[in-house]
């Protein structure tokens, strides 16, 4: 009867370009990579920042947004592509940190790009299904993901990043799109 559409792509590129970009990020937001202990996590979301030190990363998704784009439209989820950035950040999880249950909205698409991530010792993003299963529980789902993987889906999805147990960080970059 729903679906709810979300779209995953493995950029081969990150491979390549992992240790630059990640290495510009903590340079320009090293407040950020170094917060005080006992923060729910390290994001660079509240910084004061025009994106242009994500460039490199930008660059390196724009194919990848564009099929999504063009499948967004083939597939009627929306009447209008997708061509803009609206916001783009990184959070980093050191041990015992999370981000709470939260969603981007309720228009547009949000997306999650596993930058530095091992699945074996970390856990992806864990979404919420809007609708109550038939008996009154909640729904999740958690994408088998990897290292370079963006997964893509609306942002009005409820969404969690559980408590990351390792003692070997989790760097994510998210972005909003509309």
């Amino acid at each position: 009867m729903f679906y709810i559409p979300h779209f995953q792509y493995h950029i081969e590129e990150w491979a390549d370009q992992k240790d630059q970009i990640l290495s510009d990020l903590y340079a320009f937001h090293s407040r950020v990579v170094e917060c005080n202990e006992g923060d729910t996590m390290h994001s660079s979301y509240y910084e004061d920042t025009d994106y242009s030190e994500f460039q490199p990363f930008i660059d390196m998704i724009a194919p990848y947004l564009r099929m999504m784009s063009a499948e967004v439209l083939e597939k009627g989820y929306s009447e209008k592509p997708i061509d803009d950035i609206s916001r783009i950040w990184f959070q980093i999880q050191k041990q015992y940190e999370y981000h709470s249950l939260h969603n981007h909205g309720m228009r547009g698409w949000s997306a999650v790009f596993y930058a530095d991530f091992n699945p074996a010792i970390h856990e992806a993003t864990k979404f919420y299904c809007p609708i109550y299963t038939v008996d009154g529980g909640l729904a999740t789902f958690q994408p088998s993901v990897q290292e370079g993987d963006l997964f893509i889906f609306p942002a009005q999805i409820n969404h969690e990043s559980v408590v990351q147990r390792s003692e070997i960080n989790r760097t994510i970059i998210s972005l909003n799109l509309h």
